[in-house]
């Protein structure tokens, strides 16, 4: 799944996706339009390629699968990616760039790590693409399943608030029956617990907790 840049908040309504899956390039080189749009094609994916110099910001449709060029603005990128988050939450956005640009350590230092060398952005993206596409579709469904989760009921009690008394002894109970597992005896209990083996049978008594002790030489039974 993509890492989000920002947390984005859920929008009412889901966009409308053509069934193909959809690839969009926002960068400076036609060539690599060209190249990847037959690669694409392949696997009946659709190419949208925009020259990022002149895109109007936002584009506003969904895309399955954005790919980004980081350029001497990379700021410019890093908008355009967020733009189109905004357009469709569940695209999956990466960025490419060549490997001796400046760039990538910049992005990299911002926490950006889905980055594609130029020169190798055909032959992976041939692999990648149908991928990407069904990890974009799914974040759809999701999306879709979160909207219609009706909220959780609410408790009527006036306050959720326990005394501490309650709270502590609550969670002295919830550490021991953790540590009682079967075949457990109430030595090694107490070890595991740090405390002293009679103050373990106190806190049994005073809590109601049923665990016969075992000890060395004496007979099963309470302590």
């Amino acid at each position: 799944m993509t890492p989000r840049l920002l947390q984005l908040p859920l929008t009412d309504a889901l966009p409308n996706v053509p069934t193909a899956g959809v690839v969009l390039l926002l960068d400076t080189d036609p060539a690599r339009g060209a190249a990847l749009d037959g690669r694409l094609g392949r696997f009946g994916l659709r190419l949208i390629h925009v020259d990022s110099r002149s895109a109007p910001r936002p584009l506003q449709r969904p895309v399955d699968v954005a790919i980004v060029e980081l350029g001497a603005d990379r700021f410019d990128a890093l908008a355009r990616a967020y733009d189109q988050l905004l357009v469709d939450q569940a695209t999956e956005v990466l960025f490419c760039a060549e490997r001796d640009g400046p760039e990538v350590a910049i992005a990299r230092g911002l926490g950006i790590d889905r980055i594609v060398p130029c020169d190798d952005l055909g032959d992976w993206l041939a692999d990648a693409a149908p991928h990407l596409v069904k990890c974009a579709r799914a974040s759809r469904t999701l999306l879709e399943a979160e909207r219609h989760i009706p909220p959780i009921p609410r408790f009527d009690s006036p306050s959720s608030t326990l005394p501490l008394a309650t709270a502590e002894q609550r969670f002295r109970e919830a550490y021991l029956r953790r540590l009682l597992v079967p075949g457990a005896t109430r030595e090694a209990v107490a070890r595991a617990a740090g405390v002293p083996y009679r103050t373990l049978c106190q806190m049994l008594r005073k809590l109601g907790i049923d665990f016969p002790a075992r000890r060395r030489g004496r007979r099963t039974g309470s302590a």
